[in-house]
């Protein structure tokens, strides 16, 4: 599955350290930038037995990372966002089918219903791959590992995308690292977003 990953400017080695040493960096999702990342309203289980299923799904949370992505790298807000007012780059990655999971897009208040007899690991996972409906533009892409770093497999990282803006000095140290790889331009043409 093709997926994007937005970097910015302002730290030149989160963007070189992906094509330099093919990896992408699983944050923790506590420092995730949506302050509501892996809470939920609602846990459906005995009162008695609810500490417990909390305690379980807590530790099963904390041993999962997240690597965000898009599925796509035509937003403005993406490009606003995570690489800088367009400064940046985007990476466009071809990860193994399976691997990335989708967001779904909650509406309204996000309750999420658990029965106490579900496994606390797929719950985890069910409680990192849903965000409130104001995110949805983002059309995020998740990967969850347990470790700080995913190694990408060989030939993976297939183009890298300029930002309009993109200084001079980003652009060359850029592309000092990223011998072997298409790269493009983003460019604006009628406030559509297209990379040549």
């Amino acid at each position: 599955m093709k997926a994007f990953k937005f970097r910015g400017a302002e730290n030149p080695q989160f963007a070189t350290d992906i094509l330099r040493n093919n990896r992408v960096h699983c944050a923790d999702w506590h420092d995730l930038n949506d302050p509501m990342e892996g809470t939920y309203d609602t846990l459906l289980v005995d009162p008695a037995k609810r500490s417990a299923a909390l305690r379980a799904i807590l530790k099963q949370k904390i041993k999962l990372r997240v690597c965000s992505l898009s599925e796509t790298y035509k937003s403005h807000a993406m490009w606003a966002y995570y690489a800088s007012d367009f400064k940046g780059i985007a990476i466009e990655i071809e990860f193994p089918d399976g691997l990335l999971k989708r967001i779904d897009y909650a509406s309204g208040a996000r309750i999420q219903h658990w029965a106490h007899d579900q496994d606390p690991y797929r719950l985890a996972l069910d409680i990192l791959t849903r965000k409130h409906s104001d995110w949805e533009r983002e059309r995020e892409l998740r990967l969850l590992v347990a470790d700080t770093f995913y190694d990408l497999p060989p030939g993976a990282i297939s183009r890298v995308i300029l930002g309009s803006r993109i200084s001079s000095a980003f652009e060359k140290e850029i592309r000092d690292v990223a011998a072997g790889i298409l790269i493009q331009r983003l460019r604006i043409r009628s406030g559509e977003l297209k990379a040549d």
